[in-house]
């Protein structure tokens, strides 16, 4: 993953105001419109290896003090992810492997990791989940998921993904669904079907219509001119 870096065009046209966890707030220079700019840090790695969706539930605690400021406190903590490591062609053609795996069949899989995210909520805060929360990752544990091996103790899996639990005290729930030939078969359009053939034109006789759904009906032998 690439370092990330502001801007030049944004960093002369604004000025710092805080650092946040996810994001740094900027002030424009311009007195006619002094908007507050959210700079998000985000790197794109040139080498475009996975997709990965994360979730985070915080609890926190707000109290506020005699002299109006309010105190913060995180009681509790949990995070998600789910990821697509490509594992089609050679690293240097894995970008264009996402572009030919196309914008519609890339938005179900976002959709799908978004549905695995929340399952695996509800799973990590009813009683089995809250059980394993301190639980112990050996350094042995692995899943294996279309003959690609992952590191955790599993928890779920399926045809084509897998949960593990990874980490150390406090586990984290980690979801795989690697991308492999399948998927790309899986999202190619079906054949189109050849349109039924038009018979030739005879001078003098009409032409019937075609309906590609009806079966040939033979001619019956002997019979009459």
């Amino acid at each position: 993953m690439n370092h990330w870096h502001l801007h030049p065009q944004l960093a002369d046209d604004t000025t710092p105001v805080i650092e946040l966890a996810l994001c740094e707030v900027r002030l424009m220079d311009d007195a006619n419109h002094p908007w507050l700019v959210l700079v998000p840090r985000v790197a794109m790695d040139y080498d475009f290896g996975q997709l990965t969706v994360y979730l985070a539930a915080d609890l926190t605690k707000r109290t506020a003090k005699s002299n109006g400021v309010v105190k913060a406190t995180s009681q509790l903590f949990r995070s998600y992810s789910y990821s697509f490591p490509m594992h089609v062609g050679i690293p240097a053609q894995r970008d264009a492997k996402w572009v030919e795996l196309g914008g519609e069949r890339i938005a179900a899989l976002l959709d799908q990791a978004a549905a695995q995210l929340a399952d695996m909520v509800v799973f990590d805060f009813s009683a089995e989940g809250r059980a394993a929360w301190q639980g112990k990752v050996g350094n042995k544990d692995f899943v294996r998921v279309n003959g690609i091996g992952f590191a955790g103790r599993p928890i779920r899996q399926g045809d084509d993904w897998a949960w593990v639990h990874v980490g150390r005290g406090w586990l984290t729930i980690r979801g795989y669904h690697p991308i492999v030939a399948s998927t790309f078969a899986a999202a190619a359009p079906a054949a189109a079907e050849a349109p039924a053939a038009i018979p030739d034109a005879v001078p003098g006789q009409a032409i019937e219509p075609v309906d590609a759904a009806a079966p040939a009906v033979p001619a019956e032998a002997g019979a009459g001119a």
